[in-house]
């Protein structure tokens, strides 16, 4: 029989198993509470001329507008208001207990200007993007022509065989070699 020294007691595997029990309820509650507030949370994406700062805030669909809370200080907080229009929603896709359950967590891009939602559709690109696209283009056009036009030898030997091909460049090889062929 072993002693009670080298084994643990009764009471140390059941604080264990408690321990384990609780994180896993802590790891459901967590989950749970994901889901529900992923329902009333929305990813702000605050777009500010070239800078984008991701935030969080609760949204509102029946009044059209989403409430952040900004950190003032340690005790101090003031509600930014956003206008949201629905139809500039983004969702993408969170999945929740290792993707048993997938949601949409809707997001959308705000003008921090006007506290307005930006139409993700709406932006249109420069002169020189415009222009360094089209060039791209242009390229990879002509590089997968070229590259569709490349012919093997074989090709060419067999075409230059049905033809006077042949017979044209054996009389220039005789011919630099001083021979003179009709």
């Amino acid at each position: 029989m072993a002693t009670e020294a080298g084994l643990m007691s009764n009471w140390q595997v059941w604080m264990y198993i408690f321990g384990f029990a609780m994180m896993g309820a802590y790891y459901i509650y967590k989950q749970l509470s994901d889901l529900a507030q992923s329902k009333r949370t929305i990813e702000v994406y605050e777009i500010d001329g070239k800078n984008v700062q991701l935030t969080k805030a609760r949204y509102y669909p029946d009044d059209g507008i989403a409430v952040r809370n900004m950190k003032t200080g340690p005790w101090k907080s003031i509600a930014v208001k956003y206008v949201i229009n629905e139809q500039h929603m983004l969702y993408k896709i969170k999945t929740f207990f290792g993707g048993l359950i997938k949601t949409l967590q809707p997001m959308i891009l705000v003008d921090i200007r006007t506290r307005r939602s930006i139409s993700p559709q709406s932006g249109k690109p420069e002169g020189s993007v415009v222009n360094q696209l089209d060039y791209l283009t242009e390229r990879n056009f002509w590089l997968a022509l070229m590259t569709r036009i490349k012919v093997p030898i074989s090709v060419w030997v067999i075409g230059m065989f049905m033809g006077a091909g042949v017979y044209s460049i054996l009389r220039l090889i005789l011919a630099s070699l001083g021979l003179h062929v009709p």
